[in-house]
């Protein structure tokens, strides 16, 4: 009788689903998909989101400790990542030719004029045109030996050679 209730306490111990790959990468699918839904972010942003998660994965004890707040992340982004894009920024705008966009702005806040810089040119590791922002300058008085001063400005202090200005739209 013994063996009886041994084999139902075996039994009735609940055994591990075994939960296939395809179900798996589906509900981490799901998982993406709804994050971006709850973000109202775009549609084109999933595989970038795989590659990241993918990354991100290859080292589990860094990851299960990370933490981000907003105010690390801006900061991060302000003084670390935009640094470092800007100065591939600039290196491509010494050696190849490019656009330049100027657009000058009001800062509804704190009715501040801003002029930015936006830059075109073709990357050859994209295989088409990218425009980046080149930089962001705060102005008192916008008019045209203003903007032009402060552009000009700015790349005599990145090195710029002008040569490299193919376009120039105000």
């Amino acid at each position: 009788m013994s063996s009886i209730s041994l084999e139902a306490a075996i039994s009735s111990t609940p055994q591990p689903r075994i939960i296939s790959m395809a179900d798996r990468q589906s509900h981490q699918e799901d998982l993406i998909c709804s994050f971006i839904a709850e973000n109202s972010l775009p549609l084109s942003l999933a595989p970038k989101l795989v590659t990241l998660a993918q990354e991100l994965s290859g080292d589990h004890k860094a990851l299960d400790g990370l933490k981000l707040q907003r105010t690390s992340a801006t900061c991060k982004l302000k003084e670390g990542v935009s640094e470092v894009f800007r100065k591939r920024l600039v290196r491509v705008m010494k050696q190849f030719p490019f656009s330049i966009n100027i657009d000058e702005s009001t800062l509804k806040s704190n009715k501040k004029r801003v002029l930015n810089v936006l830059v075109c040119y073709f990357s050859k590791e994209e295989g088409k045109s990218v425009t980046h922002l080149y930089a962001s300058l705060e102005m008192t008085v916008v008019n045209t030996d203003t903007v032009y001063s402060a552009v000009m400005d700015k790349f005599k202090a990145d090195e710029i050679p002008l040569t490299n200005i193919s376009f120039c739209t105000i």
